[in-house]
Formats: C-alpha cells, sequence, structure tokens
C-alpha cells in the first residue's frame, strides 16, 4: 500500500470514527478514550505519512511536486484514442487509409512505424480534422520519424 493510500485510510478511519462518536448521545467512558485517544492518535499517523511525503519531495492531494509528468501519448495511441472516440471501428479506418486492419493495428501499439506526413493529413481531413492532424505530426515528430 502506497503511503497516499495509508494516509489516506487513516485520515478516513479518524473521520469515520468521529462521525460515529458524534451520532451516539449516549458517549460512554471508553466512547471518551476513544474521542481522546485513538482519533488524535489516527490522526497523528496520517500526519506522520504526510510528513515523510513532504521530506521526498511530493504532497499529497491535486498538487504533486517532483513527481516526473506522464510521457505524452505516441502517434498510436492518439490514433487509437481519436478512433475509439468518434466511434470508428479498426475496419473503418483502415478502408479509409487504405491499409489492411493488421497494419493500422501495428500502428496503433507501435510495432510499426506511424504512417508517413501525407497519409497522415489525408485520412485526418476526412476522419478526424485539422486538430487531430496536428497532434499526429507533432507526435511523430517527437518520436523521431523522417
Amino acid at each position: 500500500m502506497s503511503d497516499e493510500s495509508k494516509a489516506a485510510a487513516w485520515t478516513r478511519a479518524a473521520e469515520l470514527l468521529s462521525a460515529d462518536l458524534s451520532m451516539n448521545p449516549d458517549l460512554d467512558v471508553e466512547g471518551e478514550r476513544v474521542r481522546t485517544v485513538v482519533i488524535p492518535h489516527l490522526r497523528a499517523m496520517a500526519e506522520r505519512i504526510l510528513e515523510r511525503q513532504r521530506k521526498a519531495g511530493r504532497r499529497l492531494g491535486m498538487t504533486v511536486l517532483s513527481v516526473p509528468a506522464a510521457e505524452p501519448p505516441t502517434y498510436g495511441e492518439l490514433l487509437r484514442q481519436h478512433r475509439h472516440a468518434r466511434g470508428y471501428s479498426l475496419p473503418y479506418v483502415a478502408d479509409i487509409i487504405g491499409v489492411p486492419c493488421g497494419e493500422l493495428s501495428e500502428v496503433e501499439h507501435a510495432l510499426r512505424a506511424p504512417f508517413d506526413v501525407s497519409t497522415t493529413l489525408r485520412f485526418c481531413d476526412v476522419l478526424f480534422g485539422d486538430a487531430v492532424a496536428k497532434a499526429l505530426l507533432v507526435a511523430r515528430e517527437r518520436e523521431g520519424w523522417p
């Protein structure tokens, strides 16, 4: 379990105990002990985990520091994402491009080189539009294809 998961679990446990005790009008001695000892202990555990993360140069939550950004998608990943987003089947797009389905699948899975610039522009003009064509060409260049 990651530190982030541990911190979230400890914090959630403290919140659940606190909420459960506040809903209980018949707070007994054991309940008071939970409120004064256990919940602060759970919160302290979560804080120690968070402090360890801060010392490692990361921050939990929406902001993440010192963690490398995800790799940008490859030409094939972009092609597959846009094909799926528009509901196009592999055979449909392969037919438009003028290649066998297997070849298109291999391009999408980076088992074959991306389509050349003119082919990319041609099928994007028909299927996806200029923005997708630009993204595919940028990915193609980033991957070092001539």
